[in-house]
């Protein structure tokens, strides 16, 4: 009650207006500490532009990671979802697997609710105004519910359909609906002409769904069950399917990888001409969709903050000597009553607005940064394309612009709101500000040194990878993959389209 009594009273007096309306102390503050910077233009584009590259280099970077190994995957319960690797026992690059492997990982391992195989193939397509390749893969049953995605129209597969002689079905990807067929729902059901076969899709995917299982040269559009043939229970000597699969959930990733290695090391007993030395490698669905991104961005990332530290001793260092020739100000404010808070204070807004304004230029040199970066990023970065300024990204800016502020005014602030009486009468520089002024010097020079070497061992690596040998003269090399047998039958019609072709 006597709360509710004071606030009355606040009210009453227009206490409550004072602080809430247009003459309130803050907005009192915001308009002096734009008035202040408007006096020194040049100190105010100079701070404007240094804080402003490095939070949009940091603001880029980190929508970069933000899209690509922070946002949840656009999959059910996605922190369940592995993908599953040959691995050599020597100690090299993981591998595609054997389809022989996989079939006795799907019917021995205990870990997974589910365990599918994608098998990369291409159709054409005659169906349009001109003939067109469409990019693809086969998939065993239960692929869809491995990875936890439904269509947005239609259904996934059967497990009818993945036998010998059920009718040939495809299920579409969103960019291939909207691309080919103009995003018509009345595509279901309708049959697709696929290698002169009447296809009958019975599924659209949603846009988001883009799992890299296959990286291929063009869009993957076209998914189609794949019936296991008897063949291909034996092949173990070569790899391409790759396999995705869902954990129980009462069972780790650690335990998984426990199980499938001892499956590997049975299988390696059974069949010693293939599999000593294959082992297996269970991962994540995040971490292969990372894949070799994560670490550069990570040393971008460092980079950035290194640039954005800079920058911030950099603007210190011009706030203290902007700070010089308002020591009369400050030692006139403090005589006449205004309490070291209320300097601190002043000084503070005078950052943050510095900062903000800093934090809208960086936006938007974050935005043109990001356009670059998926222009010129290689093709297959999954996700990729995701990154985008949003609410997420515009609240990182604007913390890291209140962070910005205290780090490059805190200092400065504290200072200058201590005045001397002689101040007013004469300006001079004190030890402890040129202690200051040196050890933020000295501190900007070692952080300098500290990117350039980065930078410099960047570059050297670079070099080294582009300098490696790869045992022949690339120059004026192509290389083409070319599948001659789907319409070549016999030997001799393959030896005559070889011929033909060349």
């Amino acid at each position: 009650m006597a709360r509710f009594r004071s606030f009355v009273e606040l009210a009453a007096t227009g206490g409550l207006r004072r602080q809430l309306g247009g003459d309130a102390d803050v907005v009192h503050d915001v308009r002096h500490a734009a008035r202040m910077l408007r006096r020194s233009p040049a100190f105010t584009v100079s701070a404007v532009v240094i804080l402003g590259v490095g939070i949009g280099g940091t603001v880029a970077i980190v929508s970069l990671l933000d899209a690509l190994l922070l946002k949840p995957l656009p999959y059910h319960e996605a922190d369940r979802v592995v993908t599953l690797w040959q691995r050599p026992v020597a100690g090299a690059d993981r591998e595609d697997v054997a389809p022989a492997n996989f079939l006795d990982w799907r019917e021995r391992a205990r870990s997974f609710e589910r365990m599918a195989a994608a098998i990369p193939y291409s159709y054409d397509y005659t169906g349009g105004t001109e003939p067109e390749v469409f990019f693809g893969a086969q998939v065993t049953e239960g692929f869809f519910d491995a990875l936890g995605v439904l269509p947005i129209l239609g259904r996934t597969f059967r497990p009818e359909e993945h036998v010998r002689g059920a009718r040939p079905v495809v299920i579409i990807t969103h960019g291939l609906w909207q691309r080919r067929f103009g995003g018509s729902p009345g595509i279901l059901d309708q049959p697709v002409d696929l290698e002169g076969v009447p296809f009958t899709v019975v599924g659209v995917l949603p846009r988001e769904f883009a799992p890299q299982m296959l990286p291929r040269p063009g869009e993957l559009g076209v998914w189609t069950p794949k019936i296991v043939q008897e063949h291909e229970r034996r092949v173990r000597g070569s790899a391409w399917w790759n396999v995705v699969a869902r954990l129980r959930p009462d069972v780790s990733l650690e335990a998984a990888q426990a199980e499938m290695r001892q499956i590997a090391s049975t299988l390696a007993d059974e069949h010693p001409r293939t599999n000593t030395s294959v082992s297996v490698e269970v991962l994540s669905l995040r971490d292969h969709l990372a894949g070799s991104v994560r670490l550069p961005l990570l040393l971008m990332f460092g980079g950035v903050l290194l640039v954005l530290l800079i920058g911030c001793a950099n603007v210190a260092s011009l706030l203290l000597a902007r700070g010089l020739n308002r020591e009369r100000e400050f030692a006139i404010r403090a005589a006449l009553g205004a309490g070291r808070w209320r300097l601190i204070r002043q000084l503070g807004t005078e950052s943050l607005v510095l900062s903000l304004a800093a934090a809208l230029l960086g936006v938007a040199t974050a935005h043109w940064v990001m356009r670059a970066v998926v222009a010129l990023a290689p093709p297959g970065v999954a996700r990729l394309s995701d990154a985008a300024i949003d609410a997420r990204t515009l609240g990182f800016a604007l913390l890291l612009a209140c962070c910005t502020a205290f780090a490059f005014g805190l200092f400065p602030a504290f200072q200058f709101s201590r005045p001397s009486r002689e101040a007013i009468r004469e300006r001079q520089g004190s030890v402890p500000r040129a202690v200051l002024r040196r050890s933020l010097v000295a501190g900007e020079v070692a952080l300098a040194l500290v990117l350039l070497a980065g930078a410099g061992l960047l570059v050297r690596s670079f070099q080294g990878l582009l300098a490696v040998d790869p045992g022949f003269s690339p120059a004026g090399v192509v290389a083409l993959q070319v599948f001659a047998h789907d319409r070549n039958g016999s030997d001799q019609r393959a030896r005559q389209f070889f011929r033909s072709t060349l």
